[in-house]
């Protein structure tokens, strides 16, 4: 259960750095708009404002976090497991999330952003964000669950 939990706060801290590298970036569109990514997931989620687009991102990095703990198990206490584990589980949510579900929501063909050079920004910006979340899940999912451990055992936190 400690473990479910840190992968829950991990999936929010992570949620928080993914959210705020997509809220600074920005998709160039043929109307000279130039909106953030966050407001792409807001369009995506059928929603016009940040906040439920920052609710709804916040939501899935939380449900993610969680099943990525449970799902490594007693392997979460290793960083090196652990990173690896989420960075290529983020690679996984990237072609899922940002080449298929998204353009799709978007009313765009699947890969929509890595059919054309003008796409490439969008496709390469999500995927760095993608991995930036990877990376900060795995770090976080194995120091909040050895906090836990160490609490439980009546040790002080490190």
């Amino acid at each position: 259960m400690a473990r479910i939990g840190a992968g829950l706060v991990a999936g929010l801290g992570a949620g928080v750095v993914f959210g705020t590298v997509l809220a600074a970036m920005q998709i160039p569109m043929p109307t000279g708009d130039q909106p953030s990514l966050m407001m792409a997931v807001a369009h995506a989620l059928g929603v016009e404002r940040l906040l439920p687009a920052w609710l709804g991102h916040l939501g899935i990095s939380v449900v993610v976090g969680a099943l990525f703990a449970a799902a490594l198990g007693a392997r979460a206490a290793d960083p090196a497991v652990a990173v690896g584990a989420a960075l290529a589980l983020a690679l996984g949510l990237w072609v899922v999330g940002a080449l298929v579900i998204m353009p799709v929501r978007l009313g765009q063909p699947p890969f929509a952003p890595l059919r054309s050079l003008d796409g490439a920004p969008v496709a390469i910006g999500t995927l760095l964000a993608h991995l930036l979340y990877g990376a900060t899940l795995g770090l976080l999912v194995p120091w909040l669950a050895g906090r836990g451990r160490r609490r439980a055992a009546g040790a002080p936190p490190a």
